[in-house]
């Protein structure tokens, strides 16, 4: 990890002194860790580095820029999804709550149809009774009375007894 790869061909630097390996190697000196605050300051704000360290790091900050972009894209598309899967649950809470009003009112529907059924088997054995009443009845009613003569016989003999 302290030493960069070589960009472009170029030389093999140590990360921690911005030196390239071969000066480091030639020096004949003991190597010391560098850090950031013991490097030079251009402007005050990068270390002093050379131009092949200068190129990886451009590079390393365009795959991160890249690899960010990607990222945002990717968030923007799971929240598009997101969204859309909130509308989807949206319109399922509605039709549930559609069909939640459909079924009482069909469960009145079918209440009220039970009472109606109910109704209409006490009007057919309130009929029934009826209809069996109506025939006893009549089955003693025509038991009782004598059998009918001709109409005119019997219309006759009434207005003759009714004269005489």
């Amino acid at each position: 990890m302290a030493d960069l790869p070589e960009p472009d061909g170029g030389e093999s630097v140590d990360r921690r002194t911005a030196q390239p390996k071969e000066y480091q190697e030639d020096s004949g000196k003991e190597q010391q860790d560098v850090t950031d605050d013991d490097a030079p300051m251009i402007d005050g704000v990068f270390p002093d580095l050379s131009t092949a360290s200068t190129r990886y790091l451009t590079q390393e900050v365009l795959k991160e820029r890249e690899e960010s972009a990607k990222l945002r894209w990717q968030l923007a598309c799971a929240a598009r999804l997101h969204n859309k899967v909130e509308a989807r649950i949206i319109i399922l809470e509605e039709t549930v709550a559609l069909l939640d009003e459909k079924a009482m009112v069909l469960g009145d529907l079918v209440s009220t149809g039970e009472q109606r059924n109910t109704l209409l088997e006490r009007i057919t054995a309130d009929a029934k009774a009826d209809l069996a009443r109506f025939q006893e009845i009549s089955e003693t009613s025509t038991v009782d009375q004598p059998a009918p003569t001709s109409s005119r016989a019997s219309n006759g003999s009434e207005k003759g007894n009714s004269a005489g």
